[in-house]
């Protein structure tokens, strides 16, 4: 079972060895209940106990939380793993008609321990980006938590990842949707229109593509003040020769071009 909060350690006593009360490091008691909001499955509370999760925040202050199904397979590949959307009140107060019935499910294949990631719209709706069998699936979600649309369903040259190297998103004011993933030799970088096609005003086609020297995979996506994009990308793979080791950092300009500034 899936839980949100914080899990705090005992306070130092002191003195007599009473406890304080209501002390920084306590569960909020008005979250919940007792300060925290559970997640359940499809099939109940019972997930799998390696479920990843990842939560975003809405417009409202609502919380919405990403996580995967058990697969129904034994093997390490070729799972079907489905990604659902739970969306709760600030107060962490379950939105029971949210997600419910079909189409509130992403299906995709690949290994059931690689990661996806959640970015939620200021209109409210979710957007899922998680690996198929090696390529980068994008699904917006809506209002209701089913799937509305495939971003770049019609892509003649679709995003794709290694194993083990999860995309990265993040949804601008105006809805287009910003999606980056690395491999052993490049970081790519595409943003889609509201209507799922990729922005022409955006890189080449839609898409930037650069070179990194740490060999990298990108860590977090910012959106930054008129439009800019921030990416981090630590050393992954070894290190090894010709890729170097540290940190790398992107930043492109609205139009996505390197910022020549940084």
């Amino acid at each position: 079972m899936l839980a949100l909060g914080l899990l705090v350690s005992c306070a130092l006593l002191a003195g007599d060895a009473e406890a304080a009360t209501g002390a920084p490091a306590d569960l909020d008691g008005s979250f919940g209940s007792h300060g925290m909001a559970t997640v359940e499955g499809p099939s109940g509370p019972q997930l799998h106990t390696q479920a990843p999760a990842k939560m975003a925040l809405g417009p409202a202050g609502e919380i919405f939380v990403l996580y995967a199904n058990e697969p129904p397979c034994a093997g390490f590949s070729g799972c079907a793993i489905e990604w659902s959307v739970e969306k709760l009140s600030a107060d962490g107060v379950r939105d029971g008609s949210f997600g419910i019935g079909p189409g509130s499910a992403l299906t995709v294949h690949g290994n059931e321990y690689e990661p996806a990631v959640l970015a939620v719209g200021p209109d409210g709706k979710p957007v899922v980006a998680a690996l198929d069998g090696g390529r980068v699936v994008v699904a917006r979600f809506d209002q209701q938590g089913h799937v509305e649309a495939m971003l770049g369903a019609g892509d003649a040259n679709p995003l794709s990842g290694g194993a083990y190297t999860p995309p990265v998103a993040a949804v601008q004011g105006d809805g287009k949707v910003v999606v980056a993933v690395g491999n052993a030799e490049e970081l790519r970088v595409v943003r889609y229109l509201p209507n799922g096609e990729r922005d022409p005003g955006f890189g080449n086609g839609g898409e930037t593509t650069m070179t990194l020297g740490t060999r990298s995979r990108p860590a977090g996506l910012l959106l930054g003040a008129a439009g800019a994009i921030s990416l981090a990308a630590p050393q992954c793979c070894g290190g090894s020769p010709p890729y170097g080791e540290g940190v790398g950092f992107v930043r492109l300009l609205a139009n996505g071009q390197p910022d020549p500034g940084l």
